[in-house]
């Protein structure tokens, strides 16, 4: 019995450190919480920031999957593709946003008879948004939708400044051009940036080889396996890509949540070496509120959060 007991304890310190050890279980607090991983560790040392890129797919599953998909990931930023502004309906980026309490940039590059559709960023509301860049990227023959990418300079309460970027290429010839543009735009950045996208593209394609030119892809980084992102789970074309920080993890949800695709998520960290220039904070006031932003009253629910900051 003594023995039984011994080997059963034994094996159940090995399950529990094996958990301890995975992404899904390292604390972090939560997106309700008013603290996130980058503001906690400014202060301490390197600044650890959780990463998401994700194609929602124009929302077509649902916004309650893609809020639950997002909530289980814990992200400090989420750089989405394939998001809607429906005139007079519904604004994905805005909608998500605010059941997340984070913030949102949009940038609609893509026009619609019912309204736009383009990149997002959601970000936790305890980063500052310094600036925001939106471009238009090149058409090939016979690309019919317009593409483009959305850039933003942010920063940590610590001051810790870095750049985040969501794009997305087209399918067709056009994609070659676009991931040139790409590189091009963000070789320009020499500190810390984050890019996520839906690359359409292998690992192998002219495509994902251009934007290594001048960003590290975090699968190859750490060289993990697979990390398939396409629906019929056999192909990784949705990417999340650094420059001036360290990989320390990322995974690739198993099953397909409320996309066609699955999403990418990584741990990475900076410090004040790899760090863009500080912010110039005096153009850019912090507004009094629990998390640095003002507070608003929600409409129907009689209770004061934080705002969705947002342009569209």
């Amino acid at each position: 019995m003594n023995r039984t007991r011994s080997v059963f304890a034994t094996l159940l310190t090995v399950c529990l450190g094996i958990a301890a050890l995975s992404p899904a279980a390292q604390a972090r607090p939560t997106l309700d919480e008013p603290a996130s991983a980058a503001e906690a560790s400014a202060a301490a040392g390197p600044t650890k920031l959780r990463v998401m890129t994700y194609n929602i797919r124009f929302g077509e599953y649902g916004l309650d999957g893609l809020e639950q998909d997002i909530r289980k990931a814990n992200p400090d930023i989420v750089m989405m593709q394939e998001v809607d502004h429906r005139t007079g309906g519904v604004h994905q980026a805005r909608n998500l946003a605010n059941r997340l309490n984070m913030q949102f940039r949009y940038h609609g590059n893509a026009q619609k008879s019912w309204g736009t559709r383009g990149n997002a960023l959601l970000i936790r509301n305890n980063l500052t948004v310094i600036k925001v860049n939106k471009k238009l990227l090149t058409k090939g023959d016979g690309d019919g939708e317009q593409r483009g990418i959305i850039m933003a300079k942010l920063a940590t309460n610590g001051g810790r400044a870095f750049w985040v970027a969501s794009t997305h290429l087209h399918f067709g010839t056009g994609r070659a051009a676009q991931a040139t543009q790409v590189s091009n735009l963000l070789k320009a950045k020499d500190c810390t940036t984050f890019l996520g996208g839906d690359m359409n593209s292998k690992p192998g394609e002219q495509p994902s080889q251009t934007l290594r030119t001048h960003l590290t892809d975090v699968w190859r980084n750490l060289k993990l396996e697979d990390g398939y992102t396409n629906k019929s789970n056999d192909a990784r074309i949705d990417y999340i890509y650094f420059k001036e920080a360290t990989a320390e993890s990322a995974y690739v949800p198993g099953q397909l949540g409320s996309s066609d695709h699955r999403p990418v998520i990584a741990d990475l960290r900076f410090g004040d070496e790899k760090a863009c220039p500080p912010p110039d904070v005096s153009g850019h006031p912090r507004l009094p509120g629990p998390r640095g932003f003002g507070e608003s009253r929600v409409a129907g629910t009689g209770r004061g959060r934080p705002e969705a900051r947002h342009t569209s």
